[in-house]
């Protein structure tokens, strides 16, 4: 998979928000190998992936990373990259937690997942990610290595 595809279905089950997908690969054995029809610079593409083991935690350098709507961040490392699989060209922040029932947890973000765009603006770093946090205003559109949630305001 690559940075920007958008998941349709995972095994024929269609995808409809973001979160089915993990539920539907935490209920895959790791090893399986599964069928994802992405959509892939408006084409789309069935690829055939192997189902890994997420890992249980993940090694934050700042264990308090960057909070906004339920979500906390962190930059992500040489080493987190190695861990989580992610290609050398993966750049972003990594999601560390997302607190139940917040705006962030309900657009179906989960820890692992790697933020690269908020509101169109492109995000590499935490300077990247403060930015764009302190200018969303309303609901903001994010993009993940899974694919676009919507973030609202939890107003």
């Amino acid at each position: 998979m690559r940075d920007g595809d958008i998941v349709k279905s995972f095994n024929g089950t269609a995808i409809k928000q973001s979160r089915e997908l993990g539920e539907l690969v935490g209920q895959t054995k790791v090893g399986r190998k599964a069928s994802v029809e992405v959509l892939r610079e408006g084409k789309r593409q069935t690829l055939t992936v192997e189902v890994g083991e997420r890992p249980s935690e993940i090694e934050v350098a700042d264990q308090g990373g960057e909070a906004w709507r339920g979500l906390r961040v962190t930059e992500l490392t040489p080493q987190l990259a190695e861990r989580f699989r992610l290609g050398p060209s993966v750049s972003g922040v990594i999601v560390t937690d997302v607190e139940s029932g917040s705006p962030a947890g309900e657009a179906g973000l989960q820890p692992g997942d790697i933020i690269n765009e908020i509101n169109r603006a492109r995000i590499d770093s935490l300077k990247d990610y403060r930015q764009a946090t302190a200018q969303a205003q309303g609901n903001a559109l994010v993009r993940t290595n899974r694919g676009y949630v919507v973030v609202k305001t939890g107003g």
